[in-house]
């Protein structure tokens, strides 16, 4: 029994020559004897601080008596209805807690069927007690229970924070905590109160009082929960090293030890982190090492010991438990421990409905097993292209629920470090590649580029220190953003990311939900190459945001929580989401990545499943080490990672120094068809969806050369792209024709005349601006070297494309009058070698460039005189019809000019006369093939039916509208017939037929066919 006592006495110390009695207001008063603006105390002032002085010592110790009292009462009425700590070997065992999927399938019971076995303490080895002594309270034998110190100084930081912020438990009370105390209050036993405390501390008080120290130390280490369903050493031995607690290294001792304070976090098999048991374990021989003194004169333990410790290989031989998706469940429980504390989770009888779909996982599974491992005819990627292990990510987009989360190939396969199995893939920091490149291009559609915009893929240059290459040593040159996200080119990613600001990716990573890009000033442009680490699950959210349409949900793994007495005490509330993507913006990143122009991609087929269109983007990292897959729709997201946890290289065969020289992986051929596998399988549970279209998106033809919108009669190859109408570039295409002065070079000011002449060539300009003006001196070096592929994609001849950056300057073209000053004429028609048919008009036109005013203009056919020119105007153009006598063969058109000082400048052109084709043509309707089509034919007579080239058939109403134009087709060269639709015509009436044959330049037309409709 813990009694309390009060004394109000103190016996004090004898003294030869005991000190003068002063009064508690006499202590240092000769310092305040000093004079205040020269005027000292008075007597009676003195007298009166003395007295108040004496008054309030007095008042304070009743207080201190009195608050004695009341906290000795208080101790007594609760120490009356606790526990008594003897029960602790009778105790009854807690409620265990139930993880479900959402339809309610069971997943794991936290100790149902608990994993432990009693053993007595000398059976557990002094390296073992040493380890946790250190861990967890090296003063054990020393205090009475209680820790007071640490006590004092818990209070006094809650105290400062105005809320409990730490504790301070010896063993003792941890063991009292989770067994008596559990039993009495239950889950208020883990309550951060005083009152809670204080009880705690009683027991442990009385405990200590009724059990030696090495029976509580025996308890505790029975009693532990050291992972999953294990309790006690016994069962962590077995359970971790298949071997008896008694054959338990200082190595393994410490790991143990080292995860108390946090098994669903530490532990190697069953915690949240388990990759953090080996840091725990060397923090815990620290503290030995720092405990030394003390364990060697109790254990033997040296710093021999220590140090071998240090070195030992750890080895686990695990027996699997009884828990489905193992992955989900330990995060699950983790963030439960984070809400509720690890003993409400671990004995508090919670009832808790997660996200998951059981079936949907068990799919994932089985789909990333049989793709690694291969089936009795095909061969796995573990084989092809040393992958040995995968992870999967589900995320129903509407709502964030985490419907599947395969963490890696085989949660029990620990003793491979390719798979490290027990390690969750989706919640580790892992490179992305080039899967994160569709931040990149948000990123630039929000600061208002377009996917039109020209991203080029050339071998830019970004400082002497980076000069990155494509993975598969090719550039495609001129491209928009679309094609180099959908191709996923790096070299303009890189462009892109100069662009946007890396500052600005991580921003837009940020809002997408990416918590792994701590510091900017890390990154540079090779961020969008997917550099940083970041979290399959995240990521995979980020990728819901798109399907959303820029709505975004945190990633729901809990729908529901009830406690014992089934009372809810957590509920997710599915309706809460935000928007971190403009509609807008969203829609064009959708536009390329569900790829709706349907341009050319990767493994193009992947991207559809049953006429559902798929949306997504792969990533494949340097090596190739880390492969990514993401496909989604509306409906749906899927995030898929494959590789080695030890980042070994997905290469089949490597050389000595570790290069692939046979197949590699990539993630087009490795994580893409696992989606697209298990998307086949599932997608039948869903409805179809499509990214729809927000307003203010507009279309426009888009010339492929510059990436702007292309004007009405550009030269220039172009497709359809969208815009955000707020952001629309200029409706400049940037294609311009100069007329270019053959004689200097230069922009003719003087057009007109030195057209006339024959001295202007029409030469394209096209000003290839660049967004990212970093690098305009590397582009124009592109273009220049590669006229060739330009004047390929405008459909010119080389010499006749030209850029902006060589624009010449404007000039008068030299017109290049005669050498004595002679008149010059400039023919527009005929030109030279033109063909003209007799009996049918040439067109004849000139003007004249002088010194002095033009006093006459004769035009001659041959030597004959057909006309004048008008001298006011320096020019002519008149009409002559050549006469049906005139011979076939050469003739010669001659204009004489003369100025008024009498200089006369004669100018020819040569034409070729032939006669009139001798063809004759007639229209008839044959029954044809059925009572609604009627066959057309053309017959032909005459000698020259072999030069035609085509017949086209016109059919008029009776109101003389035509109804019907049919082009012919060659039966024999002197019949071209065609078809006639008749259903829909009227019966019974009356149409009218032409045939018209075109023969080179002559067009001979039938006589009229008319014909009644049957």
């Amino acid at each position: 029994m813990v009694t309390f006592s009060v004394s109000t006495t103190k016996k004090q110390p004898k003294r030869k020559t005991p000190p003068k009695r002063r009064s508690v207001m006499n202590i240092g008063y000769s310092k305040y004897r000093r004079r205040i603006k020269g005027v000292h105390l008075s007597k009676d002032a003195q007298t009166w601080i003395k007295r108040v002085g004496t008054a309030a010592v007095v008042i304070f110790g009743v207080i201190g008596i009195i608050g004695a009292i009341v906290l000795m009462i208080f101790l007594r009425n609760v120490k009356k209805d606790l526990p008594n700590p003897g029960e602790i070997w009778n105790r009854n065992i807690a409620e265990a807690t139930r993880i479900y999927d959402r339809n309610m399938n069971l997943l794991y019971t936290t100790f149902g069927d608990q994993n432990r076995e009693y053993v007595s303490l000398d059976q557990i080895p002094n390296v073992t007690r040493a380890a946790v002594l250190s861990a967890e309270d090296k003063d054990f034998y020393e205090h009475s229970g209680v820790d007071w110190t640490g006590l004092v100084a818990a209070f006094y930081d809650n105290f400062r924070s105005g809320k409990i912020v730490r504790g301070s438990s010896t063993i003792s009370q941890q063991l009292v905590r989770n067994t008596i105390l559990l039993d009495y209050l239950g889950e208020k036993a883990y309550e951060q109160s005083y009152l809670r405390k204080i009880k705690e501390i009683l027991i442990t008080l009385e405990l200590e009082n009724q059990l030696t120290k090495d029976e509580i130390l025996e308890l505790y280490m029975n009693e532990i929960p050291l992972g999953g369903t294990v309790y006690g050493f016994q069962a962590a031995a077995q359970s971790y090293f298949g071997k008896d607690v008694s054959q338990l290294t200082l190595a393994e001792s410490a790991l143990l030890a080292g995860i108390i304070k946090a098994p669903s976090y530490y532990s190697p098999l069953f915690g949240f982190a388990p990759e953090e048991a080996i840091a725990q374990k060397d923090m815990v021989l620290d503290l030995m090492e720092k405990n030394l003194t003390k364990l060697n004169e109790r254990y033997g333990i040296t710093q021999e010991d220590i140090d071998e410790a240090r070195l030992q290989q750890i080895t686990y031989n695990p027996k699997p438990i009884d828990i489905k998706s193992p992955h989900f469940v330990l995060w699950v429980r983790q963030l439960l421990v984070e809400m509720y504390g690890a003993e409400v989770v671990e004995q508090g009888g919670l009832t808790v409905i997660t996200s998951l779909d059981y079936d949907m996982q068990q799919i994932a599974q089985e789909e990333i097993r049989v793709a690694i491992d291969g089936t009795g005819t095909e061969v796995g990627f573990r084989e092809q292209y040393n992958v040995n292990n995968g992870a999967m990510v589900v995320l129903d987009p509407q709502t964030g629920e985490i419907l599947v989360m395969v963490g890696s190939y085989d949660y029990w396969t620990i003793d491979d470090p390719r798979v490290d199995g027990n390690v969750n893939v989706t919640l580790s920091p892992r490179q992305m590649g080039s899967a994160v490149k569709p931040i990149t291009y948000l990123t630039a559609f929000e600061q208002g580029y377009s996917p039109s915009t020209l991203a080029p893929d050339i071998s830019w240059s970004f400082g002497a220190a980076y000069q990155p290459k494509n993975w598969d040593g090719r550039y495609d040159g001129i491209i928009p953003m679309r094609d180099a996200l959908l191709r996923s080119r790096n070299l303009p990613a890189l462009y892109t990311s100069e662009l946007v600001g890396v500052h600005n990716f991580v921003a837009t990573a940020e809002r997408l939900g990416i918590s792994t890009l701590n510091d900017v000033s890390n990154y540079g442009v090779s961020i969008t190459l997917g550099t940083a680490e970041m979290k399959l699950l995240e990521l995979t959210n980020a990728y819901a945001a798109f399907a959303s349409g820029g709505i975004q949900h945190e990633p729901v793994p809990i729908l529901k929580v009830l406690d014992k007495k089934d009372n809810v005490i957590y509920e997710a509330d599915l309706g809460d989401s935000y928007r971190v993507i403009n509609e807008q913006e969203a829609y064009l990143l959708n536009w390329v990545l569900c790829n709706e122009s349907n341009t050319t991609r990767p493994m193009k087929e992947l991207y559809t499943i049953g006429g559902q269109r798929l949306c997504g983007k792969t990533g494949t990292t340097d090596g190739p080490r880390d492969l990514t897959s993401f496909l989604y729709y509306p409906k749906l997201v899927v995030g898929v990672w494959a590789g080695n946890n030890n980042n070994e290289v997905t290469c089949g065969y490597r050389y000595a120094d570790g290069t692939c020289r046979g197949q590699q992986g990539w993630s087009t051929t490795v994580p893409l068809p696992i989606a697209h596998s298990y998307l086949q399988r599932v997608i039948g549970r869903f409805d179809k969806a499509w990214i729809t279209r927000p307003g203010n998106i507009v279309e426009k033809r888009v010339c492929m050369d510059t990436g702007l919108p292309a004007g009405e009669n550009t030269a220039c190859p172009t497709e359809t792209f969208v815009f955000n109408a707020d952001s629309l570039p200029d409706n400049d295409d940037s294609h311009k024709t100069y007329p270019i002065c053959r004689v200097n070079g230069l922009i003719a000011t003087n057009e007109s005349e030195a057209r006339q002449m024959g001295l202007i060539d029409d030469i394209m300009y096209v000003d290839y601006k660049l967004v990212n003006t970093n690098h305009d001196n590397e582009w124009h070096k592109w273009l220049t070297d590669h006229r060739d592929t330009i004047a390929g994609m405008l459909g010119k001849n080389i010499a006749d494309v030209r850029y902006a950056f060589e624009l010449p300057a404007e000039a008068t073209c030299p017109l290049g009058l005669g050498g004595n000053n002679e008149p010059v004429v400039a023919f527009s028609s005929p030109v030279e070698g033109q063909e003209v048919i007799a009996e049918t008009n040439l067109r004849i036109a000139f003007t004249t460039i002088s010194l002095d005013p033009i006093v006459s203009a004769q035009i001659f056919f041959d030597s004959t005189l057909v006309g004048t020119g008008d001298i006011n105007s320096n020019s002519a153009d008149i009409t002559y019809l050549v006469p049906s006598g005139t011979t076939t063969g050469n003739h010669i058109v001659r204009v004489v000019v003369r100025d008024s000082a009498d200089r006369v400048t004669e100018a020819t052109r040569t034409v070729s006369v032939r006669q009139p084709r001798n063809i004759f043509l007639s229209v008839s309707v044959v029954n044809g093939f059925s009572s609604s089509v009627k066959e057309l034919q053309a017959n032909l007579s005459g000698a020259d039916i072999g030069d035609v080239n085509s017949v086209t058939f016109y059919v008029y109403n009776s109101s003389n509208t035509l109804v019907k134009t049919l082009s012919g087709e060659i039966s024999s060269v002197s019949l071209w017939t065609t078809n006639m639709t008749i259903s829909d015509m009227t019966s019974g009436a009356w149409y009218t037929i032409y045939a018209v044959a075109k023969a080179g330049v002559e067009t001979f037309e039938s006589a009229a066919y008319n014909y009644q409709i049957p």
